[in-house]
């Protein structure tokens, strides 16, 4: 469920089994991008079609992380005491836009690219 289109049409990441998934939107065998105990959601591409981010709650509760859309080690984005959820990507993919809090709600941002000197 919760699918996303990459942004040329060409690939769909979606949630199976608490997990995020990619699979050609032509047809053909899924490949696992993401892969933890905890349950991932909301996949989002970047515009480029390069990144997804998307929402985990492995440290106890949801914090966004982002992944090479072609695999490879996800890095957080978020740490807060709340829960982040349902990203959103800028335009420009240099943001990610995302709902914090449980009743009350607000809206943040983060930036994806790490700051210089790290």
């Amino acid at each position: 469920y919760e699918p996303s289109f990459s942004p040329d049409g060409s690939e769909i990441a979606f949630v199976s089994g608490g997990d995020i998934w990619t699979v050609p939107a032509a047809g053909g065998e899924a490949r696992l991008l993401v892969s933890h105990p905890a349950t991932e959601g909301h996949p989002l591409f970047s515009p480029d079609g390069r990144s997804v981010v998307y929402a985990s709650n492995s440290d106890g509760n949801n914090e966004l992380y982002v992944v090479p859309a072609a695999g490879g080690t996800p890095r957080r984005l978020t740490r807060t005491p709340g829960d982040e959820d349902n990203p959103r990507w800028t335009p420009d993919g240099k943001r990610v836009v995302y709902q914090l809090g449980q009743g009350k709600q607000q809206i943040w941002r983060a930036p994806v690219a790490l700051p210089a000197g790290r």
